[in-house]
């Protein structure tokens, strides 16, 4: 889930055109580890209304899934790199970020 998490902060910076830092998210385990929430939130102090313009409007939702997978399943990396989930701020997890389990995920929902 962080690779899908990680997948969907960059696809929403592209889609809305934003720097990648004014947004963040988490995850938040439910049910025993088992079930994953992805929780994307504004970083920008006061927040700025990205995340809202996304929930609020699903043809963007809809583009920020769209550019997820894409950013996935069009890179030929292994297991991912910078131009697909790698960042300077998540590279405490580059070791367990796959971009194929991010795009397998997302295909579910295009």
């Amino acid at each position: 889930m962080l690779s899908v998490m990680y997948a969907l902060l960059r696809a929403t910076s592209q889609v809305l055109d934003i720097e990648s830092t004014d947004i963040s998210g988490c995850l938040y385990a439910a049910n025993g580890n088992v079930q994953y929430s992805i929780i994307l939130y504004d970083s920008v102090p006061g927040g700025a209304g990205h995340i809202h313009r996304i929930a609020a409007d699903e043809s963007i939702f809809q583009s920020v899934i769209r550019k997820a997978h894409e950013i996935c399943s069009e890179c030929e990396c292994s297991p991912s790199c910078y131009k697909c989930l790698r960042d300077y701020y998540n590279q405490d997890w580059h070791p367990v970020l796959s971009r194929v389990v991010a795009a397998e995920f997302l295909k579910m929902y295009l």
